[in-house]
C-alpha cells in the first residue's frame, strides 16, 4: 500500500538503503517502523568495510526498541551531551498533521522545522505525527541531534500517532492504552518513556493526546485521570501533550492532580502571554475567530521548569505552522537523586 511503501521510506532515509530493501526489513519487522529504524541505525559489532554492507539479520531487534522496564541502561555513546545539565529545555507541541492538502502541510511542516530549529528544545513531544510527516521530519531532526525517536504506535496501525525524539537516550515504558469509561474512540493514549540524563535521576516522560469535541467532554475527564494515576506510579515524570481539557474539565482533574502530587506547569510558571495554546484569534489556519483554550499543557510530578514560552507564533505564506502553538519550557534537574 501507499502508507507502507511512505514508512518504508522513512526507514530507507535511516540507512542510505534502496527502497526494495527497506521495504524487506519493514516486512519482515511486520511493519515496525520504530524498531525497523532502530534497527538500520545499529552500529555494527565490528567495522565493516566502506565498499560493501555487511550482511544483518533483520529479525534482530535491538535491544533499545523493545519496552523496558522503569531503568535506563545509560551508554555514553548514545547521548549527545556527556556533561550533567543543570536544566533541558523541553516542547510539548500538536502539529496538526491531517489537515490539508499533501503540498501545504510539506510547507508548514517545513515552518515546523525552522521553528524547532530555532527554539533548539532538548527533546519534543508531538502530536498527530503521521507516516508523511516522519517522512518530512525525521531526516532533518536526526541532522539537528535529536538522535532517540520514539513513537506511540511504531507500527501501521494507527494513521496518526504521538512520538518523543530526544537529544537523549529514551526507553520505551508503556504504550498505555485507556480503558472502560476512559475509552478513546479516536485512537487515542498515553505513550511513556524513560531518559537517561548524565547526572540525573532516572525520570519519566508521557505523551499523550485526549479526545476531542465538547460531546466527549466525560471521556476525555476519564482519560485526564488515567494520565494522572499512571503518573502517579513515577517518582520523577512530566507529561505534556494536547489535552482539549476546557477550564471546567481541568477543574475536575484538581482533587487527583493534589493526592498525586502532580502541577500543572502553567500554574506554577505561566503568565498571559502564553495561556491560550489554540487561539482562533491569532491563529487563522481553520479559517474561523473566536474560541481560545489552553488545550496544550504540560503537567509536573517531583520536577520543576521555567520561563514557559510559545513556539510557532509566526505567520507565514502557507499560515502558522500549525493550529496550536507548542509549549515550551526549561525543566530543571530534580534536586533528590533515587537511591
Amino acid at each position: 500500500s501507499s502508507i507502507f511503501t511512505a514508512a518504508a521510506e522513512v526507514c530507507a532515509q535511516v540507512d542510505g538503503l534502496d527502497l526494495e530493501t527497506a521495504i524487506e526489513i519493514l516486512q519482515q519487522l511486520e511493519g515496525n517502523i520504530e524498531a525497523t529504524i532502530a534497527f538500520l541505525g545499529k552500529k555494527e559489532e565490528s567495522a565493516a568495510p566502506a565498499t560493501k554492507r555487511s550482511k544483518r539479520d533483520p529479525t534482530d531487534e535491538p535491544e533499545q526498541s523493545k519496552p523496558s522496564t522503569n531503568t535506563v541502561d545509560v551508554r555514553n555513546d548514545d547521548i549527545i551531551a556527556l556533561d550533567s545539565p543543570p536544566s533541558l529545555k523541553l516542547l510539548t507541541w500538536n502539529i496538526d498533521g491531517l489537515c490539508d492538502s499533501e503540498d501545504k502541510l510539506k510547507a508548514r511542516l517545513g515552518y515546523v522545522l525552522e521553528d524547532i530549529k530555532t527554539a533548539s528544545p532538548d527533546i519534543i513531544m508531538f502530536q498527530e505525527l503521521t507516516i508523511f510527516t516522519i517522512a518530512t521530519l525525521h531526516p532533518v531532526l536526526i541532522r539537528l541531534g535529536y538522535s532517540h525517536p520514539r513513537f506511540a504506535n511504531s507500527g501501521l496501525r494507527c494513521p496518526y500517532f504521538t512520538g518523543l525524539y530526544s537529544r537523549y537516550r529514551l526507553s520505551v515504558v508503556d504504550r498505555y492504552q485507556f480503558e472502560a469509561e476512559a475509552r478513546s474512540n479516536m485512537m487515542r493514549d498515553l505513550f511513556i518513556c524513560a531518559i537517561a540524563v548524565p547526572g540525573w535521576p532516572v525520570w519519566h516522560l508521557a505523551v499523550g493526546h485526549l479526545d476531542s469535541g465538547k460531546e466527549v467532554a466525560a471521556t476525555r475527564v476519564s482519560q485526564g485521570k488515567a494520565v494522572l494515576q499512571q503518573m502517579g506510579g513515577y517518582e520523577h515524570v512530566i507529561f505534556g501533550g494536547d489535552t482539549n481539557l476546557r477550564v471546567k474539565e481541568h477543574s475536575q482533574l484538581k482533587p487527583l492532580m493534589k493526592s498525586n502530587g502532580v502541577n500543572d506547569a502553567f500554574e506554577l510558571i505561566g503568565t498571559a502571554d502564553v495561556k491560550y495554546t489554540w487561539d482562533t484569534n491569532i491563529n487563522d489556519n481553520l479559517g474561523f475567530s473566536g474560541p481560545r483554550c489552553r488545550f496544550d499543557q504540560l503537567w509536573l510530578r517531583n520536577m520543576s521548569c521555567a520561563k514557559m514560552e510559545l513556539v510557532g507564533t509566526k505567520r507565514r505564506v502557507q499560515g502558522f505552522p500549525s493550529d496550536h502553538f507548542g509549549v515550551m519550557v526549561r525543566v530543571q534537574k530534580p534536586d533528590r537523586v533515587d537511591a
